[in-house]
């Protein structure tokens, strides 16, 4: 049996049943691939993504140019931003509890997702730490930016992050610290367990341990 088409009043044999379901078949293996690879990349995304478990006060989620109200048991998905409008605190968490975040007053924190753990974090690029990363440019970590404010992060061990600060990055693995960032730009780095590494944009490069701090002014590194 063959499948034709009438075009002109002419038929032309194209197909036999048999291959076209074949065909049909095929397409929806592929189709069904695409799926399940879409799903499983979109649950490994969220299983990386911030989950907020505690909003005391005024925040709000800011994504691709609207405002939402932040509420308990939300994502936050790479790229968003959210913001805590005068005093109080909210609490972030990876599904897994391996990275713990608390946003202090007045802060805005945004949820870059999962970067290169060597690429540069500054625009225009900063030669000197690329030159000093020994990281290995196929790792990847998750990374926090602190335009303004204050946060406590808490990150277990064997588990890796980045906090971006307007002048000054913190690399962790493993450590308890804060990180305040006023609004000149001044940014400051507290170890409160375990040791943080923290870059400058010139390519300083400082390792602080517990009870120690960094900050990075306009003009100069203070260790």
């Amino acid at each position: 049996m063959a499948l034709v088409f009438l075009v002109d009043g002419r038929m032309f044999p194209r197909f036999k049943v048999l291959d076209m379901l074949k065909i049909f078949w095929l397409l929806g293996l592929i189709f069904f691939a695409c799926f399940v690879g879409t799903t499983l990349a979109q649950a490994q995304n969220q299983a990386d993504s911030p989950i907020i478990i505690k909003v005391a006060g005024k925040a709000e989620i800011l994504a691709q140019g609207r405002r939402l109200k932040a509420r308990e048991g939300q994502i936050l998905a790479p790229g968003q931003s959210i913001q805590l409008i005068g005093g109080g605190e909210v609490r972030l968490s990876t599904s897994n509890g391996k990275i713990k975040v608390k946003v202090f007053d007045d802060t805005i924190v945004k949820f870059d997702g999962q970067v290169e753990a060597n690429s540069q974090p500054w625009s225009p690029p900063t030669s000197q730490y690329e030159k000093t990363s020994t990281t290995p440019s196929s790792h990847k970590a998750p990374q926090f930016v602190v335009p303004v404010g204050k946060l406590e992060v808490q990150v277990e061990p064997g588990q890796e992050l980045r906090v971006v600060c307007p002048l000054i990055m913190a690399a962790v693995r493993g450590t308890l610290f804060t990180v305040n960032v006023s609004g000149d730009g001044t940014s400051r780095v507290e170890t409160l367990d375990g040791r943080v590494a923290t870059y400058g944009r010139n390519g300083e490069i400082h390792l602080t341990s517990s009870g120690q701090s960094s900050q990075v002014t306009a003009r100069a590194y203070v260790s």
